[in-house]
């Protein structure tokens, strides 16, 4: 039976798993995980491109927060290239949690046009400059995937007829914002903060941090741990808002003071 299920498991591209808010920390969002460039592409057009949204220029221009996170594999070499092997983001509602398998996909592997052609909505996403993506240590985790994917971030990948490079989505250090208003603080976990903002946790776990994250499909367990670290990054960055910023602030005026800074000075 346990080998049915995981013959079942592989031959999935995407699976859903539906969750219950009740006996939850906050309310779950819909769980979805893609391991090829078609479910990936699929998904994440889905999610930021349906509707409306899926024009060339959008006539918003507010900031669309968005959860973001990724995983590895351990590295025990020293000097090893870097490697992403999962890719989590949110919704900009926060109801959603997308976990893409670029490792699986082999999205490391593809040059700009496949890129372009295979998954140009990840492209896309990646590239707007109106996306801020939060996290604790977001910063090194975009930069560790321009790294080990780097055409993911093709330059002129929205303008192919000029030689201006892509913008690309910026980032809301959560712990950065956590040292400004608490400056004697000596730093801020995920967990931390999600205790600091009464965001309780039920999935974060060494073991599973630890764990091979380049192995498809990914176990219960891993779907939860990375689930749960992008939906609290999310719930984080909107509580800080909540609680930090000026009475009748917008979120575009307060989070551009905090956009890009990764360090307490």
């Amino acid at each position: 039976r346990a080998r049915l299920r995981t013959v079942r498991a592989r031959a999935t591209n995407t699976r859903t798993l539906a969750t219950s808010a009740q006996g939850s920390p906050f309310q779950d969002p819909r769980v979805t995980v893609a391991y090829t460039p078609k479910a990936i592409d699929k998904e994440v057009r889905r999610v930021f491109f349906s509707g409306d949204a899926d024009t060339e220029t959008s006539p918003s221009s507010s900031l669309r927060l968005i959860g973001f996170d990724i995983e590895h594999k351990p590295e025990t070499r020293k000097g090893a290239a870097p490697s992403v092997h999962l890719v989590q983001i949110t919704s900009p509602g926060g109801d959603e949690c997308l976990l893409l398998h670029v490792a699986a996909a082999g999205l490391s592997a593809m040059t700009e046009p496949r890129a372009r052609r295979e998954v140009p909505h990840l492209v896309r996403l990646l590239g707007d400059a109106r996306v801020v993506a939060a996290g604790v240590g977001v910063g090194g985790d975009l930069d560790r995937l321009r790294r080990s994917h780097a055409t993911l971030f093709c330059s002129g990948a929205f303008n192919p007829n000029t030689a201006t490079p892509a913008s690309s989505v910026r980032t809301l250090d959560s712990q950065a914002v956590h040292l400004f208003y608490h400056p004697e603080a000596a730093g801020a976990s995920v967990a931390r903060l999600a205790a600091e903002h009464a965001l309780a946790t039920s999935a974060q776990s060494k073991s599973v941090t630890m764990s091979d994250w380049s192995l498809a499909p990914l176990a219960p367990r891993q779907v939860a741990y990375a689930a749960e670290d992008a939906s609290l990054s999310f719930r984080i960055a909107q509580r800080q808002f909540e609680r930090y910023a000026p009475k009748g602030a917008t979120f575009t005026e307060w989070a551009a003071c905090f956009l890009g800074v990764d360090t307490p000075l």
